[in-house]
Formats: C-alpha cells, sequence, structure tokens
C-alpha cells in the first residue's frame, strides 16, 4: 500500500515563481527578467507598409537562492535591491540560456 500526503504545519509568505521560470547554470540558479530598452529593427523598405516593426527586448540573467518546491512553484530569494515590479520571464527561460551560451562561446 502506497500513501502520499501533505502535512501543513503553518503559514509563510515567500516569494515564489513558476519553475519553468528558474534555470541552472553552472551549478547556480537562475531568473531572467526584461530590461528597461525596448529597441525596434526596422524592416527593410520592400517590406509591406502594414507591417509593424519587430521589437528585441534585452534580457538579463539575475543569479537567485532557491528554496521549497512545490505544486510547480519554487521559493525564490532575490537578490537585495532586487525591483519586484520588473517583469520576469516565465515561459522560454531555458531557451535564453541556451542562446545565452551560444553567444558566449562564439564570442
Amino acid at each position: 500500500m502506497y500513501l502520499k500526503g501533505i502535512v501543513e504545519t503553518g503559514v509563510a509568505t515567500t516569494t515564489a515563481l513558476p519553475d519553468k521560470a528558474i534555470v541552472q547554470s553552472a551549478g547556480k540558479s537562475y531568473i531572467f527578467i526584461a530590461a528597461d530598452e525596448t529597441k525596434e529593427e526596422k524592416k527593410p523598405a520592400d517590406v509591406k507598409k502594414d507591417e509593424t516593426a519587430e521589437k528585441h527586448i534585452p534580457f538579463k540573467r539575475i543569479e537567485v537562492t532557491i528554496g521549497v518546491s512545490e505544486n510547480g512553484y519554487t521559493e525564490v530569494i532575490l537578490p537585495e535591491g532586487f525591483d519586484r515590479k520588473m517583469k520576469v520571464v516565465i515561459n522560454g527561460a531555458y531557451d535564453l540560456l541556451s542562446k545565452m551560451n551560444n553567444v558566449e562561446e562564439e564570442e
């Protein structure tokens, strides 16, 4: 017989993010945030006028300390002075890490 249960021992408020927003690299945990600047890339003149310019959003990798994980969310201890109004990447964080690692290898 097998039993799986959760025992609640109290209530604690903490900062948590979906597991997929946190990436691991070189033994450290990171999240990505959208940086302040948004750059628009102009398209060639022969492109249709009704098409809008592509937006390129720069991202910044932030090292975090992780805590308890439960139900698809992980406790995140943010660095001191972190602005909690920043936009955190929820989907595609692993893709950003892969792209960033490829760029570092090319340099």
